[in-house]
């Protein structure tokens, strides 16, 4: 399941001050971890007060917590402070980038902490506080436009959220871990806060807690004229936060993909098995390609900052593992990377995966390749003016030739003695045909039912399976309808090909107002 269930009251507990070597995690921070933090946060970055905690080698649901400062380009133990031993998620903490919703992992990265929250009236030290109350919750929703955000009661309607106000006492006094935020990534894991422990040794459901001393001490501690940060990971997530998204892929991946991947911010990244999918905000240098190849121009409902640059394994129709290229929206990019994870693991065959841009953002170019795509700032067919849901990256076709698109021809609807602007349900209805153009009323006036690409016509008749082909009840096409796609192929002119991702759920809005269907 992907989706939190409505009250995490299992979550994060549990600090202890560390005194000696009898306690649990260690009281002298590591020299590799203070090598591997220097390299991670140099003297260039701002900055000179740090939490850095530190996951057990022997048991990665206990780690510990060290106050640091910046002193002559290093970092070293706060005065006044010692180590504290901390509980992290009940399975351990997750590698950079990999931390998914409700998988009741830590993640590691580093983190800004900007605020805080409590059932207090006031909380000691300088940071931000805000004392909530019963109507204030933190949604943990994948599928609604307020996910990992603070809301009030009666705002939206999220499926799953937290509430702030517990009367366990845990979020007595919280500090907020600036966490799946700029931008807020669907499915990448919510409400990552430093509180109160349940009870010492008790493992959380991906939050780092402490005891009500050491907590309180903390916040009087923190200043964010100081630009605090917490630092989470063990050497190994460390050098891979400081080395880049890039190193976590194999040696086969093509260089041109390699470069691109470092040109960008690290968003998401999967490695279940032997697939391996990474996401990164828009390179500079691949902003530019679209530019020129016209998929991306000044106008376009989404800015280049808003997108995604993906890498992934996918199987060819050859039974070879390839390389492949997507351009989305970045929220999406978690949801797609796992979603096309199923697609691997069960050899579901992909023609081909190139950015569109490699077609001169020619849908009808890409259609006949059998290339599947994503982002492309272009129109809706027959609909000038009116932006494809594939212009907010919302969108992607797999496997055109194998999941034709339907569409009536409204120019040929005339000498069918029906006017032009006849609705989808009307046309159907007047052939005596049922929900799907494709099993009666294409077939009937082939002329006036275009099939694109031209390929597909073999492959109309869905009810014979083969290699390629979205069908219900498979698990290619489930692995995106349990993140929240919908599918156009239970449209009345079905696009089979068609997979999308409402833009209100992520708070994107039409230039006119009006959202496409498509």
């Amino acid at each position: 399941m992907l989706l939190a269930l409505t009250l995490s009251l299992f979550g994060c507990s549990g600090l202890r001050l560390v005194s000696g070597a009898g306690e649990r995690g260690a009281s002298e921070l590591p020299e590799t971890a203070r090598e591997l933090l220097e390299r991670l946060l140099p003297d260039a970055l701002p900055g000179d007060q740090l939490l850095y905690v530190a996951p057990s080698a022997g048991l990665p649901s206990q780690g510990t917590l060290y106050p640091l400062t910046r002193e002559h380009g290093g970092w070293r133990p706060a005065p006044g402070f010692v180590a504290v031993a901390v509980n992290l998620g009940r399975n351990g903490v997750a590698p950079p980038w990999e931390k998914r919703e409700g998988d009741g992992r830590t993640p590691s990265g580093l983190f800004p902490l900007t605020g805080s929250f409590g059932a207090g009236a006031d909380a000691p030290g300088r940071l931000p506080y805000r004392q909530v109350g019963p109507d204030d919750l933190w949604v943990d929703d994948p599928l609604s436009p307020d996910y990992n955000r603070p809301v009030l009661r009666g705002t939206g309607a999220p499926r799953s959220f937290e509430r702030l106000l517990r009367p366990d006492q845990l979020y007595r006094w919280v500090l907020v871990l600036d966490y799946n935020s700029d931008p807020v990534l669907r499915g990448l894991g919510s409400a990552i806060f430093l509180h109160l422990e349940r009870a010492p040794g008790a493992t959380t459901s991906g939050c780092v807690s402490l005891n009500e001393p050491d907590l309180l001490r903390l916040l009087a501690w923190l200043d964010p004229e100081r630009h605090p940060k917490l630092a989470l990971g063990s050497p190994d997530d460390l050098k891979v936060l400081a080395g880049g998204i890039a190193q976590t892929l194999p040696s086969d991946l093509p260089q041109e993909f390699r470069t691109r991947l470092a040109g960008g911010r690290p968003l998401a990244l999967n490695r279940q098995g032997e697939y391996r999918g990474a996401a990164v905000t828009l390179p500079v240098e691949l902003q530019r390609q679209l530019e020129r190849s016209g998929s991306w121009r000044p106008g376009c409902p989404v800015a280049p900052g808003e997108l995604a640059y993906l890498v992934l394994r996918y199987w060819g129709f050859d039974g070879v593992s390839h390389y492949g290229e997507l351009v989305l929206h970045a929220a999406l990019a978690p949801l797609a990377l796992d979603a096309l994870e199923t697609l691997y693991r069960t050899r579901f065959p992909i023609a081909s995966l190139r950015l569109i841009d490699e077609y001169a953002g020619d849908d009808a170019r890409s259609m006949a390749a059998d290339n599947s795509s994503g982002f492309n700032c272009r129109c809706v067919p027959g609909k000038p003016g009116t932006f494809s849901l594939h212009s907010y990256g919302t969108a992607l076709d797999l496997n055109p030739v194998q999941n034709p698109f339907l569409s009536p021809d409204r120019e040929a609807l005339p000498a069918l003695g029906l006017d032009r602007a006849t609705l989808e349900a009307e046309l159907l209805a007047t052939a005596g045909c049922r929900d799907n153009a494709a099993a009666c009323w294409c077939p009937r006036y082939p002329a006036a039912c275009p099939i694109a690409p031209p390929a597909a016509a073999q492959y109309l008749d869905r009810d014979r399976p083969r290699p390629g082909m979205l069908l219900p009840g498979t698990a290619p096409l489930d692995a995106f309808l349990e993140r929240g796609f919908r599918w156009g192929g239970d449209w009345r002119f079905p696009d089979y090909q068609h997979l999308d991702f409402s833009p209100k759920l992520l708070g994107l809005t039409a230039p006119g107002g009006t959202l496409p269907r498509r």
